[in-house]
């Protein structure tokens, strides 16, 4: 896959996975989230740092 086509791919999912955090928080439900890949853990952390960050700038807290 092209790193164009990668980059699309995961944006549409990184906002799939910062509207799911809204509304596990919003509704308070656990949420368990896997992902796959050998430097997925990474990736994983740093997207979803990122969007912890917007999530908190756009609330105000």
């Amino acid at each position: 896959m092209k790193r164009e086509v990668y980059d699309d791919h995961l944006e549409k999912l990184e906002i799939e996975l910062a509207a799911m955090a809204r509304w596990a928080k919003a509704t308070g439900a656990r949420v368990l989230v896997l992902f796959e890949g050998r430097d997925t853990q990474a990736r994983a952390v740093r997207s979803m740092q990122s969007r912890q960050r917007s999530i908190r700038a756009r609330s105000g807290s």
